[in-house]
């Protein structure tokens, strides 16, 4: 249509916002009221399509408004939602009149407060974290929603319009559904509040919590509507079902594991113990309160002043750890050990809020922990009086063939001394094997470093065994690096007893080929390999040589002799110097023994020291010593030898005639042993040091079957010079003896 002068008058002079549109709905022209209104210029206006300026929700709606407007020659009345200027939406009565043209009028603004109020509503239904919705019951059974708000598309594949026409599309769980009808009937024949928590079915199945409230209100005695709310809980079902499957595993772990939960709330500085924490004392759950008193009352007096510093230190954050074992009191009066192990709870900001625990009753492992250390001690003991005997009468043996040895005898005669003395010292080897698995099992075996020149160490071992190796014609080598090694702080003696019982196996087991040892150093660690073309271990068998008196099959023992210490002690020495020994073999062609481990380099230290000059064997001493011993043959023995050197000896039988001869007389040197009758070594040492006169000091070197380090420092403290172990050689003797004689 074409717009007449007078309506087009009309046009410019009308108060509201108006706008003429063409066919396919672009601004074409718009009014004064149009611009002040609506905030839209006409530059702004003009060639936009009106249809844009229009809420989302109500552009269908105008489309077809446009459309049917042009087949009404008297215009049709809309109400729709238009954005301003400013992006606010003004909802405006509209008069739609024309054909092809449509003129577009506001009008009836008076009721424009009511209509921004609703606008306000559907606004706040939107941005509610739920869907809004009107329901209601009549008594004649009817039933459905009066309003849905928008937001159920957001939680379900429905619109509102769709559920106010039919209600039943929301699909409830089959399961869910007499639950729902019953407290829905409930409400209604009390009009009380309504609240439901179900499942809901989607589209595609899948299985939705919904949470139901709302209030009634009776509109007539017919009817009754529910104002109210309905929230997807999805997530926090999940999420509960997820907490209680999590806690049920927590409660199954704690029964597994039988240990009593503590949880202490520093906040609230309240505590609770689980049943099964005061079950481990003896009690019922209701026998004690969940209180601060509990924990005190439950450990033992002496143990609380460690328990509550320990538990400051840890929640103060002076320790990371919480982990300490103490004593508590058992319904019973008994002593029970509980181990404590906690944890901190953090809130949001990192501060600690809670302390979580739980206790282990380790009251029978403490027991059998003490019962191990007195039975160690108590094998010790058996071992430390088991070679103090066996090495008494050794002593007589070994002395006793050390002395025929001297003496004239036949070929044969000889062979029977040698054989006696080689059967002795192979003894002797075995005691000491046991001794040292002693010590190394009881953790008193201390190395002790001290500077060492390994190239040295190993021409040593060299020059003792290739004589052996040859004797069964065997190559024996010693393989060391271009470049010099430096000297190494290690415990040479340990390190000497490793590589002795290592090459001492490759002579035993090596009956063609030959036997090598190498060494190299580099970045502080030392490496050291045995090697041999020996008979072999099998794979099945190489762990099992580790391990205290076994060996690589049932008749080794028969074939070769030995205890099969040897290996097991060589092991934990060398994991005492921080290493690892390892061996690779293969049946029938041999094996390699190798080892490696941390060692410090260190200065070459000058010559000078106490090492003990040779003594040519027929060189005579002279001086006057004291000999305190109560065995008779090992008297016997001692005197003879001390005889042939050059030595005049006299005799004491036990420690108080040793004091009174010291003292009454004067000696050059003392040899005390320190078990005899009446009075020991050790006191009669300390007698004689306070009995004789300033000044006076005669050297006292113990000379005993004792061969423990604690049996060592008794003697030093006591206040001997020296200390030699039986059953000795002649040569050792002769050397101790000339050293101390040497500082008087």
């Amino acid at each position: 249509m074409s717009i007449s002068a007078t309506e087009a008058k009309l046009f410019r002079l009308y108060p509201e916002p108006c706008c003429i549109t063409d066919r396919k709905g672009l601004i074409r022209c718009v009014n004064e009221a149009w611009v002040t209104e609506l905030g839209w210029s006409r530059e702004e206006s003009v060639g936009r399509g009106f249809i844009t300026l229009i809420h989302p929700d109500d552009r269908a709606r105008v489309e077809q408004n446009l459309e049917e407007s042009r087949h009404s020659p008297d215009g049709l009345e809309y109400r729709h939602r238009i954005r301003t200027a400013s992006s606010n939406y003004r909802s405006i009565r509209w008069k739609f009149v024309g054909d092809d043209n449509v003129c577009i009028f506001a009008y009836d603004a008076g009721d424009a407060g009511l209509m921004d109020a609703r606008d306000r509503f559907e606004s706040l239904a939107s941005t509610v974290p739920g869907v809004i919705y009107q329901w209601f019951e009549r008594k004649n059974g009817q039933r459905g929603f009066y309003y849905v708000s928008p937001k159920i598309r957001d939680y379900y594949d429905l619109t509102p319009e769709e559920l106010v026409e039919d209600w039943t599309r929301i699909r409830l769980h089959p399961d869910d559904m007499a639950a729902w009808q019953a407290s829905v009937e409930e409400a209604v024949a009390t009009t009380s509040d309504w609240n439901f928590e179900g499942r809901f079915l989607t589209a595609d199945g899948a299985v939705k919590w919904w949470r139901g409230i709302s209030t009634p209100f009776r509109i007539t005695d017919n009817e009754i509507v529910f104002n109210g709310i309905i929230v997807d809980v999805t997530a926090e079902m999940e999420s509960e079902s997820a907490l209680r499957a999590a806690t049920e595993r927590f409660e199954l772990a704690v029964k597994g594991t039988n240990d009593g939960i503590w949880d202490w709330d520093l906040t609230k500085d309240t505590m609770w113990f689980s049943p099964r924490w005061k079950a481990i004392l003896g009690y019922e759950d209701h026998e004690l309160p969940n209180e601060h008193e509990t924990w005190r009352n439950a450990i033992l007096r002496e143990d609380q002043a460690d328990a509550w510093r320990l538990a400051n230190a840890f929640n103060t954050g002076e320790v990371d750890e919480y982990l300490a074992t103490h004593r508590y009191l058992h319904k019973d009066g008994t002593i029970r050990h509980l181990l404590s192990r906690a944890t901190h709870i953090l809130d949001r900001n990192g501060n600690v809020t809670r302390m979580v625990g739980a206790v282990t009753d380790v009251t029978e492992l403490i027991h059998a922990r003490e019962e191990a250390v007195l039975a160690n001690k108590a094998k010790t003991l058996f071992l430390a009086n088991m070679s103090h005997e066996i090495r008494t009468p050794m002593n007589g043996v070994l002395g006793m063939t050390q002395l025929l040895s001297k003496s004239e005898l036949t070929a044969d005669q000889q062979d029977y001394v040698n054989a006696i003395t080689a059967s002795g010292e192979s003894l002797l080897v075995i005691l000491n094997d046991i001794l040292d698995l002693s010590k190394i099992e009881a953790g008193k075996l201390v190395l002790d470093p001290n500077p060492c020149c390994i190239e040295d160490l190993l021409k040593e071992m060299g020059r003792i065994f290739r004589p052996m190796a040859l004797a069964k014609g065997l190559d024996f080598a010693v393989y060391l690096p271009i470049l010099k090694m430096p000297t190494v702080l290690v415990d040479s003696s340990r390190l000497q007893q490793v590589i002795t019982n290592l090459v001492g196996n490759a002579l035993k087991f090596t009956h063609t080929g030959m036997i090598s040892i190498s060494a190299s150093y580099g970045e502080g660690v030392l490496a050291i390999e045995v090697k041999d073309t020996g008979v072999g271990i099998s794979d099945d068998r190489q762990k099992a040589v580790f391990d205290s008196f076994i060996q690589a099959d049932a008749s080794t023992s028969r074939q070769y002799g030995g205890t099969g210490l040897g290996l097991t002690i060589s092991r934990n020495l060398v994991l005492l110097m921080g290493g690892e020994l390892e061996l690779s073999s293969e049946l029938g062609v041999g094996s390699t023994f190798q080892f490696s481990f941390p060692a410090q380099a260190c200065e070459t230290p000058a010559s000078g020291g106490e090492a003990l000059a040779p003594v040519l064997p027929e060189e005579k001493l002279t001086g006057k010593i004291l000999l305190a011993e109560d065995n008779e043959v090992n008297v016997l023995v001692a005197q003879r030898l001390l005889e042939q050197m050059g030595f005049t000896v006299v005799v004491a039988a036990d420690g108080v005639e040793a004091v009174n001869l010291a003292v009454n007389d004067t000696f050059d040197l003392i040899l005390m042993d320190l078990h005899m009758p009446n009075m020991d070594g050790a006191d009669a040492t300390r007698a004689i040091r306070q009995l004789q006169g300033a000044g006076v000091r005669t050297p006292i070197v113990a000379m005993t079957a004792a061969a423990l380090s604690e049996d060592r420092d008794k003697c030093f403290e006591s206040g001997m010079d020296g200390y030699i172990s039986k059953p000795f050689r002649a040569d050792d003797v002769r050397a101790l003896l000339i050293m101390h004689l040497s500082k008087v």
